[in-house]
């Protein structure tokens, strides 16, 4: 009797160790979710920080720089495929543009104030030049913010989105960085990002006293 006991015992302990195998071969991940990292992660991330990159902290640095910051070949591609370098824009390309501020499809509209906004001052005068025509109010209301965007670059996200991807390629200074940073350095000369680019790079290339 005892012996037939302890034979019962013995195979319910089998039964539970060989469940307990299955459980870790089939439910359990070998690796947690926060513990893998790979380039297509790190590029998943910088297009979802890109959206909010237009923003700054206290100390007047781009908000989660940090992240742009650890992966630094990850950041100089990711902004080099979304910032192209500036060029001048073609006849009649930006009157085509604000044509498009009256259009009823919102990803029209969308599309072309984010192109105006990147001309900036190249821009500006045809922008402001528009508004003295005759069209339907709303579209003049958004010329109106247009222009009040150009004139104060604080509200301009595609221009402060630039500002910070300069002052990131700044802060990393890798060869990689400086490259991209000579790229947009040579594009047109009345662009802000130009400027900026140009502004940064002498900074890093000044000879250390």
């Amino acid at each position: 009797m005892k012996l037939r006991g302890f034979v019962f015992v013995a195979m319910g302990l089998l039964a539970l160790a060989a469940t307990a195998v299955q459980t870790r071969g089939c439910g359990i991940p070998s690796e947690s979710p926060s513990e893998k990292s790979s380039p297509d992660a790190a590029r998943e991330r910088l297009a979802a920080l890109w959206v909010g990159l237009h923003g700054v902290d206290p100390r007047g640095e781009p908000v989660e720089m940090a992240f742009f910051l650890n992966v630094p070949e990850e950041t100089v591609a990711f902004f080099a495929e979304r910032i192209p370098t500036a060029r001048k824009p073609k006849p009649g390309e930006v009157e085509s543009l604000i044509e498009e501020l009256g259009s009823v499809d919102f990803p029209r509209r969308a599309k072309a104030s984010a192109a105006l906004e990147t001309w900036h001052r190249m821009a500006r005068p045809a922008v402001q030049s528009a508004l003295y025509r005759k069209m339907p109010l709303e579209k003049q209301r958004r010329l109106e913010q247009l222009v009040h965007k150009m004139d104060d670059i604080g509200r301009c996200p595609e221009i402060l989105r630039q500002k910070n991807a300069v002052w990131i390629l700044y802060k990393l200074n890798t060869v990689a960085a400086r490259g991209l940073l000579r790229q947009w350095a040579a594009g047109a000369p009345e662009a802000y990002l130009t400027r900026e680019a140009k502004d940064r790079l002498a900074s890093l290339e000044k000879p250390a006293r």
